[in-house]
């Protein structure tokens, strides 16, 4: 919903910072959870005007679609380069479609509550077509640490908000997340 001809405005407004669902890199799979009918390339031209008008950006993933492999996602947000990035698994949480697609092929779902929390040692996510539950998961924490200590993503961040910054940043990295 963020046109480019407004950004300008935007950022004289005082907003500095905008959350992008971009979901998923592979253009099927975002037209069939209705993302909206967006290009890769519509995607790379829009945050990369918001970071032309001096708007960072957040961008959100999801790994574990269905029909998901991964890593289109994982090369797209390396290409945008976002400010910051949130990696999410999939989730079948109770009453959405996508319990029912992993209820119909028998997929395990989470056994107690926390393991609907991405970061709970017993985490379960949906596992896809072609991925268990676990190897989707792996997937995400090393993308996570992949993204935000690449040397693409830590010099842009040192350029634009500093070398502190960029030592947190290294620092969350390090704190291993504890998975069954």
């Amino acid at each position: 919903t963020i046109k480019p001809e407004i950004l300008e405005k935007v950022r004289k407004a005082g907003i500095r910072w905008i959350c992008l669902g971009i979901e998923s890199g592979n253009e099927n799979i975002r037209n069939s959870v209705s993302k909206g009918r967006f290009t890769n390339r519509n995607i790379l031209n829009l945050v990369s005007s918001m970071k032309d008008n001096g708007i960072s950006v957040l961008g959100n993933y999801i790994f574990g679609f269905p029909e998901d492999t991964l890593w289109d996602t994982f090369y797209l947000a390396e290409k945008l380069n976002c400010e910051y990035s949130k990696f999410y698994t999939m989730m079948a949480y109770p009453g959405t479609e996508i319990e029912i697609i992993a209820k119909n092929n028998g997929w395990e779902l989470p056994k107690t509550w926390s393991g609907y929390s991405q970061y709970s040692k017993d985490c379960t996510p949906v596992r896809t077509k072609y991925l268990t539950s676990k190897q989707v998961l792996d997937f995400r924490d090393k993308s996570f640490i992949n993204y935000h200590t690449s040397r693409k993503y830590l010099e842009m961040i040192k350029d634009k908000f500093g070398l502190n910054t960029v030592n947190e940043i290294v620092d969350l990295c390090l704190k291993k997340i504890i998975r069954q």
